[in-house]
């Protein structure tokens, strides 16, 4: 995540973008979670728009640099906003997102990202539906996993992330860890 942000002046609203990652694996539909270590908390990879990128570019980025997973954006899903400690709001863009294949053009065509500090993220896991609702420290993260009939719905509607796993699979799961630059990342036991 970069330290510029958008705002509209001083207690403005930030804007930020990310990804509900999600594959099938099996007979189970897995999503990719982040952990950050400053927070200790798990989350869905997101972060800062920067000055001049468009909201679709920073979750396609933030994606990469946190996990190192390069991605293609799916449908719309709703936009979360909330105060943040110094007072003003922050309100992130979400879409639904499948790995890239590797020979994709889109892939090919972007600029190389930094991958996060060890600092910002210390840990990328695949989590099949039920584990990963239970791994997410806040809920689009505490709306979302509280009821996938009405999760993420805004004024227009638009499905929450959770609505897509509605019927996905049980909540015993396993978890995978991501590599990013060639090394494993630490990861948690699964459960509380």
């Amino acid at each position: 995540m970069s330290p510029s942000s958008k705002k509209n002046g001083s207690r403005g609203t930030e804007r930020a973008a990310g990804a509900f990652v999600w594959r099938e694996n099996g007979k189970h539909l897995e999503v990719l979670l982040v952990h950050r270590p400053r927070y200790d908390d798990w989350s869905i990879p997101k972060g800062k728009v920067e000055p001049c990128e468009s909201v679709r570019t920073c979750a396609v980025r933030e994606v990469a640099e946190e996990t190192g997973v390069q991605i293609i954006l799916g449908q719309p899903l709703s936009r979360v906003r909330y105060k943040i400690a110094d007072g003003s709001s922050k309100e992130v863009h979400y879409w639904a997102a499948r790995v890239a294949p590797d020979s994709s053009a889109a892939v090919a065509a972007r600029a190389a990202v930094t991958p996060a500090s060890v600092k910002e993220i210390d840990a990328a896991e695949w989590l099949r539906v039920g584990q990963a609702r239970k791994r997410l420290t806040y809920s689009m993260t505490a709306t979302c996993s509280a009821s996938s009939s009405t999760c993420g719905r805004t004024a227009s509607s638009t499905p929450g992330p959770w609505s897509l796993c509605a019927t996905a699979a049980p909540s015993s799961a396993r978890c995978g860890t991501v590599q990013r630059n060639g090394t494993r990342r630490p990861t948690r036991p699964p459960g509380p």
